[in-house]
């Protein structure tokens, strides 16, 4: 089964909207959305499935943390996420200061996102 729309959402995570109604993603948009809410996902923070997200707390911002470990935790969620074929582009940049991380990635084609998240 592949999904081809859903609710779409703007930069500050809200629904968006079109006129009064609930816009929806096209299928290019729609495998973003899907990739940045994946990986803003914190691992342990659905009650249903605290086995699902990203470990940032548990292993991404440890002291020392290896940065081809952090690679490879990023790498496998966006090979995983139904719609991707091919990852063109992965780029990581952290501020450990900040307790920050930016990650910008390409899939298929060129199809391009970004995340930021701060723990």
């Amino acid at each position: 089964m592949s999904i081809k729309t859903d609710i779409s959402f703007d930069l500050d995570h809200d629904m968006h909207l079109a006129g009064a109604d609930i816009a929806f993603t096209d299928e290019d948009n729609n495998l973003i959305q899907r990739l940045k809410i994946r990986l803003q996902f914190l691992l342990g923070e659905w009650f249903l499935d605290n086995t699902v997200g990203i470990p940032y707390t548990q292993e991404i911002f440890k002291a020392k943390m290896n940065l081809q470990d952090i690679y490879t935790i990023f790498r496998d969620e966006i090979k995983n996420t139904e719609g991707v074929e091919k990852i063109e582009e992965l780029e990581v940049t952290s501020d450990p200061g900040a307790r920050g991380l930016k990650v910008n990635f390409s899939v298929n084609g060129g199809q391009t996102g970004s995340v930021e998240v701060q723990i």
